[in-house]
């Protein structure tokens, strides 16, 4: 039988990161889009925080709050709560260890996060 060890989460970059690595972020025609995303910021890290501490809870937010909260690639981490919910720690085991957490901001409305976590 197969024994899932670690998990491995993360979001795509769209183009809008090309504006960033082009230091386009600034410009009249970019700035009311990256405005938006302190707002974005704060949510995403709220999620990471919760996927790695309450993941039962997270379970349990409507897959609209992520699209509200997060513009349309927000559902896209619901995938990372299924992959979430495959840890040792969901069903008695041991807690996860949380061996890398990455996030930039920002690259897309979920900006750029990765998470690996390491079954304890």
């Amino acid at each position: 039988m197969a024994r899932i060890s670690a998990s491995v989460y993360t979001s795509h970059v769209p183009a809008i990161g090309a504006a960033l690595d082009l230091g386009k972020s600034d410009e009249p025609y970019w700035q009311p889009l990256f405005r938006g995303y302190d707002f974005s910021k704060q949510w995403m890290n709220r999620f990471l925080d919760r996927l790695i501490e309450y993941p039962a809870a997270l379970a349990g937010v409507p897959h609209i709050e992520y699209v509200r909260e997060a513009g349309s690639e927000g559902i896209e981490l619901v995938m990372w709560l299924i992959g979430r919910g495959a840890m040792a720690d969901i069903n008695g085991g041991k807690r996860p260890k949380v061996v890398h957490r990455f996030y930039h901001v920002p690259a897309s409305n979920t900006a750029v996060g990765h998470l690996i976590m390491e079954n304890g």
